[in-house]
């Protein structure tokens, strides 16, 4: 059985309460771990350094001189870390058992080697406020078996958002399953270009506020994974004397500190440059821009994140996702096109004017199923009531005839890409648009301009109806 201890509940002998700042300790024995410990559950071995987990009467980590918020548990002769440690970071055990005072003094491991083995790697890179994202992310580096198909060809790091309705915990554990098990669309894709994956650990908090309007009590929820129109203003929203004591309290409640949620996209943007340094750092080679790959929740995201960062990306795929394009006008019929319908508060949200022809350079895939009928409209915690209402006056409420018309005004206001719908498919995407999708990015990684072309394959032609602005 576990014996837990908690940082917050340090035994009186070891500590002065209150204190959190500890001068070099008098009467104290020094050990010294020999080998880093790793960042990501990490152990000590006790028992290798003399120190009977039995005896022990107190315990805490220090780093630096400052005690540290890590949660541990003391399982079999070891100190087992539930925390992630800082990476690259001296730290200190400071231990009272029944006969001695000790300090155990460690060093943290760096981020691993990623040179190229020919095997698959998946890293989990820790969050890194500092470097301006403050959740983790998985790197994932593709095996070898498609290196030859992929040689003397621009190489560019591919990103898909997390999509899962699990806690932070469980979807971590899914993701980097399927990263290593090839269980991903994303993964399938990046593996067969040859191309590094990552993908940002942001959880979906599903935290929620309420408005009323006329009487009428509307309920919102962040929907992060899709970078929804609250997750964008949360800044803005907890400005707010009502929703924002609301909003807070609801990502307290679910464990979270709503501060850690600000700037989502700029967050992302952070670990996609810190991604590339790393992966350069080893001699991959990869560009300054990236392929999004995204569905459903992250195909929103990817078409978003674009829609904010179109100097970034090379090109983007979003399935799953074609009601939600965004429309390239400020206004349209007389209402103002807000966030994500169009681009009215595009200064407001980037702080530069909308470019279209900056846009039009990304190449943009969008695509669904002929039998998909998941619509997200209704839905609290993908529109909230304004955008629900705009959306289902100009473009319609039947999810069918709105894709049609929201697209057919994306391309009169200028907006180009390649639209496919995909027979006999639901909300999945298939065999037929993976093949498809690959031909996609590979078409557009030596090019200077956007291409955009049918399905080369024969045999998937007939499936898949390809509209070309």
């Amino acid at each position: 059985m576990k014996r837990l201890f908690s940082l917050m509940l340090v035994m009186v002998m070891l500590l002065s309460v209150g204190t959190e700042v500890f001068a070099a300790s008098t009467g104290w024995k020094d050990l010294t771990v020999k080998d880093r410990v790793r960042y990501e559950n990490g152990n000590i071995n006790l028992k290798e350094l003399g120190i009977n987990i039995d005896e022990i009467i107190g315990f805490d980590i220090l780093k630096g001189n400052k005690r540290d918020k890590v949660n541990f548990s003391l399982e079999k002769d070891k100190v087992e870390f539930e925390t992630e440690l800082k990476l690259n970071t001296d730290y200190r055990l400071r231990v009272i058992t029944e006969n001695d005072k000790i300090n155990v003094n460690f060093k943290t491991e760096d981020l691993p080697v990623i040179k190229e083995t020919g095997d698959v790697i998946v890293v989990k890179v820790p969050a890194m406020p500092e470097k301006g994202f403050k959740w983790p992310y998985y790197l994932r580096i593709p095996s070898n078996e498609y290196k030859e198909f992929n040689k003397s060809i621009k190489r560019y790091l591919m990103v898909d958002m997390l999509n899962t309705q699990e806690r932070i915990e469980g979807g971590e554990r899914l993701t980097k399953f399927r990263m290593e098990e090839n269980f991903l669309l994303s993964v399938n894709v990046a593996e067969e270009l040859w191309a590094p994956l990552i993908i940002p650990l942001i959880p979906r908090s599903n935290a929620y506020y309420n408005v009323i309007d006329k009487g009428v009590e509307d309920e919102n929820l962040v929907y992060e994974h899709q970078l929804d129109r609250d997750t964008v203003f949360l800044k803005e929203l907890m400005k707010d004397k009502v929703i924002g004591e609301q909003i807070k309290l609801s990502y307290q409640d679910k464990g979270y500190d709503i501060n850690d949620f600000l700037d989502i996209d700029k967050q992302v943007l952070s670990m996609i440059d810190h991604a590339i340094e790393y992966l350069n750092k080893y001699d991959h080679k990869v560009e300054n821009k990236v392929m999004w790959n995204g569905f459903s929740a992250s195909g929103e995201f990817a078409n978003r994140f674009t829609l904010f960062y179109p100097h970034r990306v090379k090109a983007m795929a979003s399935g799953g996702a074609m009601a939600g394009t965004i429309i390239p006008l400020e206004t349209y019929k007389g209402e103002n096109l807000i966030y994500p319908i169009g681009i009215y508060e595009y200064e407001k949200i980037t702080g530069r004017k909308f470019d279209l022809v900056e846009q039009n350079k990304v190449a943009k895939l969008t695509y669904m199923g002929e039998l998909d009928n998941d619509d997200t409209l209704m839905y609290s915690d993908t529109y909230g009531k304004v955008e629900r209402e705009i959306i289902k006056k100009l473009f319609g409420s039947e999810i069918k005839s709105r894709t049609k018309n929201t697209l057919q005004v994306y391309k009169q206001a200028g907006g180009k890409g390649a639209f496919v719908y995909v027979k006999d498919t639901g909300h999945w995407a298939s065999p037929q648009i993976i093949t498809y999708l690959i031909q996609f990015f590979k078409d557009n990684r030596d090019s200077e301009s956007p291409v955009y072309k049918l399905p080369a394959d024969d045999q998937i032609k007939d499936l898949l109806k390809v509209e070309i602005y």
